[in-house]
């Protein structure tokens, strides 16, 4: 039981740590666009939803 519940967590927290890697990653691309000057409207999209995604996530291992 206890190696099931290992196993769960190291998913979970591996499934966190790859979010927020993505969601350093976005803003580094919308940071770069920034300086470019181009419309970093589509990258902010996915910046948002990643946010959105991490914090359902989060909230998933509160509860």
């Amino acid at each position: 039981m206890r190696k099931k519940i290992r196993k769960k967590m190291w998913e979970m927290m591996f499934t966190l740590i790859e979010m927020v890697k993505k969601e350093k990653h976005l803003i580094y691309l919308l940071h770069i666009l920034k300086l470019e000057g181009r419309n970093p409207q589509s990258k902010l999209e996915g910046l948002q939803d990643c946010l959105v995604k991490l914090k359902n996530y989060a909230m998933q291992l509160i509860i």
